[in-house]
């Protein structure tokens, strides 16, 4: 009998009832990702959550913790786990896929889609531009004003603002077109560079500065000019409509 007993212990072990038994309990499994969420903006550089659960058929949570993660547009970011905070994802807009190898041999994968890491500066900003213009021409004094739409963008990292602002310059009865661009560097939201002032009869470039806030303001100031001839005051005052950037 001791023999029998034994013989049946050890076909027991070989046929494994209770592999089969942990085998079907993932069969009607499903991967869900609950952070973060299709569309989700992440701020470029700080931490942010990415959380996952293989759930059973229950809908709880198993408690699974090999969960591949990956980026359609960053090949090297490949964190595995169920629930972790993250920084290291380069600007730009991701899927994230998050896949589970289970024991049962299937395989679950779930993407995220239109996950937009960058900077909390960046975006297309829309907002308006004032300029005056004191000239002298042979002697006679002129002032002269231009008004019109500024487009602006602030690139993804945060470190480039670029843009044009087209006007009318009143002057002389006259009506001239105008085209300034905006060609600046951005440190934490301080402003630094250049406003280049096509005037039609003439073309300067203006020192600028300013600032944008991470809620979307935008201020620029500019001033110049050719001593004898003219100066220049100007601003754009704009504020952030998408945070989309036009590729260029």
């Amino acid at each position: 009998m001791r023999t029998l007993v034994g013989t049946l212990l050890l076909v027991s072990a070989c046929t494994g009832p209770d592999d089969t038994a942990d085998d079907a309990f993932w069969d009607a499994s499903t991967l869900v990702i609950a952070s973060p969420s299709s569309g989700a903006f992440l701020p470029l550089g700080e931490p942010a959550t990415f959380e996952a659960h293989v759930l059973d058929a229950e809908g709880v949570a198993s408690g699974f913790q090999a969960i591949e993660w990956a980026s359609s547009i960053d090949p090297g970011w490949t964190p595995i786990g169920t629930a972790f905070e993250d920084a290291s994802l380069p600007a730009g807009v991701h899927d994230l896929t998050a896949t589970a190898r289970l024991p049962n041999g299937d395989r679950l994968a779930t993407t995220v889609g239109g996950i937009r890491v960058q900077s909390p500066y960046a975006g297309t900003y829309a907002g308006t531009l004032a300029l005056e213009a004191d000239i002298t021409w042979k002697g006679t004094p002129y002032a002269a004003s231009c008004a019109g739409g500024a487009l602006l963008t602030v690139s993804p990292e945060g470190d480039v603002l670029t843009g044009q602002a087209p006007c009318f310059l009143s002057l002389m009865g006259y009506e001239l077109e105008a085209m300034l661009v905006v060609d600046a560097s951005c440190d934490q939201g301080a402003i630094e560079g250049t406003v280049s002032a096509d005037l039609s009869f003439y073309t300067l470039d203006l020192p600028t500065s300013g600032t944008v806030t991470e809620e979307g303001d935008l201020f620029l100031d500019f001033a110049g000019g050719v001593p004898g001839f003219a100066t220049f005051e100007g601003s754009i005052e704009a504020v952030r409509v998408t945070r989309e950037v036009e590729a260029t």
